[in-house]
């Protein structure tokens, strides 16, 4: 009763975030782009979606997976400083709460590194591509979830302010199959790939085979 309870409470307060960058690696690569909501009881009560100047220029790849030109950035962009002291209202004053990402390990990698301050948080993660790798076939990418549960009126278009819109329909879907709970502070990898090199504070991570 007790696990239940618990699971109730922390998926009907979170925040979902997801974040572009330049490239794939947190240590050479940079954020571009930030985009955070805060949901309670099923209802979004804050959001938070911002360009970040990189130190150096987007290429062209990156600009055409996500929209976003060097132009933009130079016009719309602002200071990473600026911007870690924004988007952390979103949290309670303790700086606690549940954070919940698609491929989590790859956004907290990039906010680790780029926002040294974000450890100060006292937050616990969610990975919902993992719970989605328990459930369901390969392919696993977020656009793969969308199709795979129907959802409507969502899509997976690299853009932060629309993915993390995505990922509260998905998360939403992946609730009805299975206890959230058992996944909190728990990161699947792919054996093929290896375990992940750098950690992330509070996460176990186990072996996941694609089925």
């Amino acid at each position: 009763m007790k696990n239940t309870n618990y699971t109730k409470q922390i998926i009907s307060d979170y925040c979902v975030l997801d974040t572009e960058t330049t490239g794939l690696s947190s240590y050479y690569d940079e954020v571009i782009e930030i985009g955070i909501l805060r949901i309670r009881d099923n209802k979004i009560v804050g959001r938070y979606s911002q360009l970040v100047q990189p130190k150096y220029e987007i290429d062209s790849f990156v600009t055409s997976l996500t929209g976003i030109t060097n132009e933009v950035i130079r016009e719309e962009g602002r200071d990473w400083s600026e911007v870690y002291e924004e988007f952390t209202t979103l949290f309670e004053k303790d700086k606690k709460g549940l954070v919940i990402a698609y491929n989590a390990q790859f956004d907290l990698m990039f906010m680790q590194h780029q926002f040294l301050a974000f450890k100060e948080l006292d937050v616990d993660y969610l990975d919902s591509l993992t719970v989605f790798r328990e459930i369901e076939a390969y392919p696993h990418k977020l656009s793969d979830a969308i199709n795979r549960f129907k959802l409507q009126g969502c899509i997976n278009s690299h853009c932060a302010a629309d993915d993390t819109a995505a990922l509260i329909m998905v998360t939403e879907a992946l609730s009805n199959r299975c206890n959230l709970l058992d996944y909190v502070n728990r990161f699947g990898y792919v054996p093929k790939y290896g375990k992940p090199k750098s950690k992330i504070d509070k996460i176990k991570y186990f072996p996941q085979n694609r089925r």
